[in-house]
């Protein structure tokens, strides 16, 4: 059984999602992406996030599954798939070749949100057990699959919180501690976030981020000129930071 602390990412993305537009589901739609509940699979595993589930279906209409790693560890397992009326039915495959029911999804398109467009599988009120694992434990009543590939054009504006801002997928590593700001300002306040050490406004030096847009301009800070950047930061296993930091100090990658 999954503990709680281990689904701390269900319950970040489900406070923060709103069902989108229905779009067509097919098998060679959901056989191009990798699904799961974390919007960046090489993020979760540097830091090792706890209770992921990565999704990869097969054009065959199988798909195999990664539930984990949580307290108890690893759990894969696979199945297959059916699409009637636009809806997805999951099912696994038991050692007696008995076909058992998991879930039902219906995939969605968000044009707002976390923290850019994007596609999912909203699975609702499923309550499946798989041995001795749980598919989608108590309390929750529906879970969801992001479409890990969905990424926004680079270089298309976007809007963060009323910001606007050029859209400029990257990877990159702190050259010093940066202070994290609600907005791209040195004058905008500080933004906080809480993990198992206290509450902090900061990111290290070295640390990893990923880096999902940037201000339109460059501006002075002192001698120095360079964009603002929209950034993701995983501090340890207390979920996922969004926040604006000064490009000067970061190294891509």
């Amino acid at each position: 059984m999954i503990k709680k602390t281990a689904l701390s990412l269900f319950i970040i993305i489900l406070a923060a999602m709103a069902f989108g537009d229905e779009t067509t589901l097919t098998p060679a739609r959901l056989a191009g992406s990798t699904w799961g509940n974390h919007p960046d699979l090489a993020a979760q595993e540097r830091v090792g996030l706890f209770g992921g589930i990565f999704v990869q279906f097969k054009s065959d209409m199988t798909f195999a599954a990664t539930l984990g790693p949580g307290q108890g560890g690893e759990y894969t397992f696979a199945g297959t798939f059916e699409i009637k009326n636009n809806k997805l039915t999951l099912y696994t495959i038991t050692q007696d070749g008995k076909k058992t029911w998991i879930a039902d999804g219906v995939l969605y398109y968000k044009n707002e949100g976390y923290p850019y467009p994007y596609y999912f599988i909203q699975f609702p009120k499923s309550f499946t057990s798989i041995g001795e694992k749980v598919f989608c434990p108590s309390p929750f009543n529906d879970f969801i699959l992001l479409d890990l590939t969905t990424t926004h054009t680079q270089g298309n504006k976007i809007e963060f919180d009323g910001v606007q801002a050029i859209v400029f997928n990257a990877s990159g590593k702190t050259t010093e501690v940066l202070n994290t700001r609600v907005s791209p300002s040195v004058n905008a306040q500080r933004k906080t976030f809480s993990t198992m050490q206290g509450l902090h406004s900061t990111i290290p030096k070295g640390s990893a981020i990923r880096i999902l847009a940037r201000t339109a301009d460059k501006v002075k800070i002192g001698d120095v000129e360079n964009y603002w950047y929209y950034i993701e930061y995983w501090p340890d296993d207390s979920g996922t930071v969004h926040a604006w930091v000064f490009a000067e100090y970061i190294k891509l990658e």
